[in-house]
């Protein structure tokens, strides 16, 4: 199935793949062109892997670009309610004619998926930084709402992807 938006392109099939091709232009002019793919994989009853790749590159002023990957892994410890995991995040971001001097950023830590409700959940992934470009620390906190009939089981991306820098 694929869909058209305004702004992106969203192709799905049945094997937990997600491809986003959004033209993003912010509020002061600078537009970006950006490609997602997410893969998930349940293992199991217990455990599930999500990565997300992604590839950005602004098309105007300093024309940097940025390759990423983030990974997800999660245990269920009381079935869809409250999981515990492991989030990985490397992003290699770089300007034209000084790509050999990209920031290479590698954060992990802790994951915590907790859902009071089965269209509510709240995910909290502390981050350490590994390296002299990475963030000593960083920390993802996220309250979702699912809109949906809550019918089918939708993919779910890193916290750390969630919000991309």
């Amino acid at each position: 199935m694929t869909s058209t938006t305004d702004n992106f392109t969203v192709a799905r099939s049945s094997f937990d793949r997600f491809l986003s091709i959004p033209k993003k232009i912010s509020s002061n002019g600078r537009a970006d062109n950006e490609v997602r793919l997410l893969l998930g994989q349940e293992i199991g009853k217990s455990i599930e892997f999500a990565a997300n790749l992604l590839m950005e590159q602004r098309l105007s002023g300093d024309r940097e670009r940025e390759l990423g990957i983030s990974t997800a892994w999660s245990y269920a410890l009381r079935g869809e309610a409250l999981k515990v995991g492991l989030e990985t995040i490397y992003s290699n971001e770089s300007q034209p004619g000084k790509r050999h001097l990209a920031r290479n950023i590698f954060e992990l830590g802790p994951a915590f998926t907790y859902k009071p409700s089965p269209h509510t959940r709240i995910d909290v992934a502390p981050l350490a930084g590994i390296g002299h470009d990475s963030p000593y620390l960083e920390t993802f906190l996220i309250f979702s709402i699912d809109f949906g009939t809550g019918e089918t089981k939708e993919l779910e991306e890193p916290a750390s992807s969630r919000f991309h820098r």
